[in-house]
């Protein structure tokens, strides 16, 4: 702790001032607080730091406490903090506090700071003490909750490495995040539980086969199973599995139990499983099945056939033949004339070397597809699997027992699906549009195409849920996939659109269901780039704001031009003598009325100057208005109107609401010129939904419609989306442009909207919507 020096002094008279002054507020304080002399003793302290000091003697030093830091449980000198407080500098520290006169001690937060004479020096200090207590109970609790996990997790590798079974963790790239003891002695040979952690299945597997080179049989696991995490990912269910092959030079065979792994936030992060050792349970089932496995296969498969290699007799029996005439369910020939005169030419290499490994005994299992000819003479494909059945005495393989299969259709259905698949490979990643399908029960991304992958920002989305969240913000949450497939179809949504760990990108998504090959339905979402849309928008937007800034600022320089001119001449004139200086002050001052008055008009239509709002009866107010209107209205020109039985209230004070009025009846006679009719009208209107999101000024409710409507000469749609743009006017050189523009800055100072509606020679409609004042 750092000390300073103390500057200047403070006569004895000015702490106790201080404390008689202060008493009262220092006692009703909630908090602990106390005041403390330059020497250490309490001055005063009130209830609540008594209670969690202890109530001592009246007068007591603040040396007397006992203070540890709450985290570090250093202990911290009272006096030190004193000195430091002394010198200028405010300490602040969470503490258990102690003293004489209490049992234990009090977390708190002590906060203390120097009390300045009016001379400038140190007349004392002042101390805050709040009560930590429930701070303090807290993270008693957060230790105790860390200290049950480390027990926990302790206990759950204990009864993992306890069992027999074997248990594991994977993530999706198919590395091992956990694996218990049975796992990593009996399949994997690994050192301990750690060695397997970051590491795949095939690591270990080629470590045994690097280490027995001699022995092409060491370690053959997994090697003719199905890729069973695979499946599991895609299943996204519970599933179970056969695996089996050699370890150590020892037959294993696996009874699998595996399972999609979720993060606490729902993501796929890998799969985890179990396996228990069933190699004699399943050597017991094979020895039952086998005397009867050729003849099920007959009679459940009609178009499979067993077959039976003698390889000391050089004879293969077939049941039923398949080259036959059908006298016979047997047929018995040599293995030459089996194996090779009917084998296409280009597929008798591979069979012979792959029969060779069978014989050499380097492999026991016979597995491929080859091409033969038929008694018709056509080419056909057969699958042909088959292992090695009896040794003799000196481990040499004498029988080898299979199944065989025509499978031309199918190899053909194979050829014309990879074509198949090519063509939509290539519509998937060459679509203009981000690609996803997405699982249906989980709906993380199942596949992705380039485009997609770009939108999103990750090269390998898959396995990840994507975020939609409305550009809007107007969600509190984000958009599900499921939500957006059951709107209506060719819907788009603008969103941003990101997966954990990438950036969002503005897209239009759009989403329906879709039925994968096997009946499983998935979710389609496309997703279009909105980001050079959202630009040119931008640039729009610029352009425009350009535009009005260019029409404001010629239009303020026209009309000050037009004001000032008079002035300088009215000036100068009354400056040499040329005329009366009343005169010219008179002509002056109506120059400085027109610039204020269109100072006041500018000023109203971009923020109204603030009034009082009144609760104002419009049908009442416009009652009054349009008789006096129609009294003074010029020779020619007709007004009418329409009002409603009952009041309509609304939240506006009176004079911009005559201010709205003598605007919109000035545009109306101007434009229907020297003969025209007017009509004005009043009416109750309720904005729904889709009215609101059209225009971002109303909300859902009740409004006050005012509606004035003119017979004269209209405008056009470039003129109509300007109206109310200041200066903008199309009554050059009569008009200033203001008009619109002060009731667009009155109404929606209101929460009102302004909607125009106007063709060329068919007339203008101004509407007026103003909220209805609620319990009215």
């Amino acid at each position: 702790m750092h000390h300073r020096s103390v500057h200047g002094t403070a006569s004895p008279m000015d702490i106790s001032s201080f404390v008689e002054a202060h008493r009262g507020i220092v006692m009703d304080f909630p908090k602990g607080m106390t005041v403390i002399s330059p020497d250490g003793s309490v001055l005063l302290a009130n209830r609540a730091a008594s209670l969690l000091i202890g109530d001592g003697p009246i007068s007591w030093s603040f040396k007397d406490l006992s203070i540890l830091d709450l985290m570090t449980q250093e202990p911290l000198s009272p006096m030190d903090m004193l000195s430091q407080a002394l010198g200028g500098d405010n300490v602040e520290a969470n503490c258990l506090m102690g003293s004489p006169w209490r049992e234990g001690q009090a977390p708190v937060n002590l906060t203390l700071w120097r009390l300045s004479s009016p001379t400038g020096g140190p007349m004392g200090v002042m101390g805050i003490i709040t009560d930590l207590s429930d701070l303090w109970e807290k993270q008693m609790k957060l230790a105790e909750s860390e200290r049950r996990h480390r027990e926990l997790s302790t206990l759950l590798r204990s009864m993992c490495d306890n069992v027999p079974d074997m248990i594991w963790a994977k993530d999706l790239n198919k590395r091992y995040i956990f694996a218990n003891r049975a796992l990593a002695e009996k399949l994997l040979n690994a050192r301990d539980t750690d060695e397997p952690i970051g590491k795949t299945d095939i690591f270990f597997a080629q470590r045994e086969r690097d280490s027995h080179p001699e022995d092409p049989q060491w370690h053959t696991f997994g090697e003719i199973c199905q890729d069973s995490d695979l499946l599991t990912i895609q299943a996204m269910a519970p599933s179970r599995f056969d695996e089996w092959g050699n370890v150590k030079g020892q037959f294993l065979f696996l009874d699998v139990h595996k399972a999609p792994f979720f993060d606490p936030n729902g993501v796929l992060i890998g799969t985890v499983g179990c396996g228990r050792d069933i190699t004699r349970e399943k050597a017991m089932e094979m020895e039952l099945t086998e005397s009867r496995k050729r003849l099920r296969l007959a009679m459940e498969c009609g178009d499979i056939y067993a077959w039976d290699w003698d390889v000391d007799g050089g004879k293969i029996t077939l049941t039923p033949s398949p080259w036959g005439d059908g006298n016979g369910d047997e047929v018995s020939m040599g293995e030459d004339d089996m194996l090779f005169s009917r084998i296409h030419p280009d597929d008798q290499e591979a069979v012979r070397s792959k029969i060779a490994q069978i014989l050499d005994g380097s492999r026991s299992v016979f597995d491929h597809v080859f091409r033969r000819r038929n008694r018709l003479g056509e080419w056909e494909w057969i699958w042909c699997k088959g292992a090695v059945t009896q040794w003799d005495p000196e481990a040499r393989p004498i029988r080898v027992t299979g199944v065989a299969r025509d499978v031309t259709d199918r190899m053909e259905a194979t050829v014309r699906l990879e074509r198949s698949e090519a063509r939509y490979r290539g519509l998937f990643e060459g679509s203009l549009d981000g690609l996803l399908v997405l699982g249906w029960r989980s709906s993380v991304i199942v596949e992705a195409n380039a485009e997609a992958r770009r939108l999103l920002g990750k090269n390998d989305p898959i396995g990840h849920k994507v975020l939609l969240y409305p550009i809007s913000g107007e969600a509190a949450r984000p958009i599900s996939p499921d939500e957006l497939a059951q709107r209506p179809t060719a819907s788009r949504v603008e969103v941003f659109a990101s997966v954990p760990g990438g950036a969002p990108s503005p897209v239009e998504a759009s989403a329906k269901w879709m039925e994968l090959p096997g009946g499983e339905r998935a979710i389609l979402v496309t997703l279009r780039d909105l980001a050079p849309i959202l630009k040119m928008k931008t640039q729009l937007l610029q352009s425009h704001k350009m535009r009005a800034l260019s029409t404001l600022a010629e239009g303020m320089g026209h009309e000050l031009n037009n004001i000032l001119s008079p002035l300088q001449g009215y000036a100068e004139m009354g400056l040499y003598g040329n005329l009366h200086p009343i005169l010219c002050f008179e002509k002056i001052l109506e120059g400085v009325k027109r610039a204020r008055e269109l100072t006041m008009k500018l000023m109203m239509a971009a923020h109204p100057p603030k009034s009082t709002a009144d609760l104002l009866d419009l049908r009442e107010f416009l009652q009054r208005h349009l008789s006096i209107l129609a009294e003074s209205a010029p020779d020619g020109i007709e007004l009418s109107w329409t009002l409603p039985d009952e009041p309509a209230w609304a939240v506006i004070s009176m004079e911009h609401a005559r201010q709205i009025l003598l605007h919109l009846w000035s545009n109306a006679i101007w434009a229907v010129e020297d003969k025209g009719k007017v009509t004005v009208t009043l009416s109750l209107e309720e904005i729904d939904a889709t009215q609101a999101a059209m225009d971002p000024s109303l909300s859902e409710g009740p409004y006050c419609v005012i509606q004035v409507t003119d017979d004269g000469c209209g405008m056009d749609e470039t003129t109509r989306n300007r109206a109310t743009e200041p200066f903008f006017s199309s009554r050059v050189p009569l008009g200033s442009g203001l008009g619109l523009s002060v009731v667009h800055g009155l109404v929606t100072h209101y929460r009102g909207s302004v909607i125009i509606d106007s063709k060329p020679n068919r007339g203008t409609t101004v509407r007026i919507l103003l909220p209805l004042a609620r319990g009215h």
